[in-house]
């Protein structure tokens, strides 16, 4: 008497498939901040939606870069358009979420 176990198969594999992609966010990637704070995300969670748009406030209209600007000034602003407390926070969610893709989730 034979017996397959199909559906034993499938999870096995499923589950390899799982840890390759665990292990590969293991591995460093360079992440632009578009591809985090997409429009997607920024719609989601913010009164804004875009990242274009976030560049385009006041803010940023003297700054070269996101380091340029005082993380405080950067920070009030963060709370103004969003709940997140802080860019960090922000930043954190979607990295969260960025890497959460990744995993296929």
């Amino acid at each position: 008497m034979d017996f397959k176990f199909n559906g034993l198969e499938r999870l096995n594999k499923e589950l390899d498939e799982i840890i390759d992609k665990v292990e590969a966010l293991e591995e460093p990637v360079d992440v632009k901040l578009e591809q985090l704070l997409t429009d997607d995300f920024m719609q989601r969670h913010t009164s804004l939606s875009s990242l274009t748009e976030l560049e385009e406030l006041p803010l940023f209209k003297n700054a070269n870069s996101f380091e340029e600007i005082a993380a405080t000034d950067l920070d009030e602003l963060i709370r103004d358009i969003s709940n997140f407390e802080s860019w960090d926070d922000m930043l954190g969610t979607a990295a969260t979420e960025f890497q959460a893709k990744r995993l296929g989730l």
